[in-house]
């Protein structure tokens, strides 16, 4: 939502939360661009782009992007980002789930993939406990700031899906 620009900016433009993704919008103006792309992407069937909303809360803390890897495909590649304050706390673990479920339950999606760079223990960790499969390195597989990094690549599919664990059933996502 337009009005979760403010609260994405603050809280995903912080050192420990981008040291391992792409850098995010620097302001709250980019970020309120970048929400409007995310809708005119979905518009257009390319892209879904989820708010994490913790409970109690009406702004989003976090997002999980989606993009299908073409428009009748049935393999899509997610990412994601969430403030720091609500790591360890569920938070993620539940929106992911609720995530998985749309796009294997009601989207057609098979396969989703994700990539991390090397050396983001907390991803990998939050991965595996999803059942996500590690496939291997990409050797200098993303660029930021002129440097270099491999990336794990990552897949999760449909029928390997096992039951999640308990799922806050008071998460919203936007």
């Amino acid at each position: 939502m337009p009005s979760d620009a403010e609260s994405l900016s603050s809280l995903l433009a912080t050192e420990p939360v981008g040291q391992f993704i792409l850098p995010p919008p620097q302001s709250v103006e980019h970020f309120g661009r970048f929400i409007e792309w995310t809708h005119r992407q979905q518009d257009a069937g390319r892209h879904l782009c989820f708010g994490i909303v913790p409970p109690d809360h009406d702004t989003a803390v976090g997002v999980i992007q989606v993009r299908r890897e073409s428009g009748d495909s049935s393999t899509a590649e997610w990412g994601f980002a969430l403030s720091e304050r609500y790591w360890g706390t569920g938070l993620f673990m539940a929106s992911a789930e609720l995530v998985l479920k749309f796009l294997f339950e009601t989207a057609g999606i098979h396969r989703v993939e994700a990539r991390t760079i090397v050396g983001n223990g907390r991803a990998a960790g939050a991965l595996q406990k999803l059942g996500a499969v590690n496939e291997g390195i990409l050797r200098r597989g993303v660029s930021r700031d002129g440097k270099f990094f491999d990336q794990i690549m990552w897949s999760i599919l449909s029928e390997d899906r096992r039951p999640p664990a308990a799922v806050v059933a008071t998460t919203t996502l936007h």
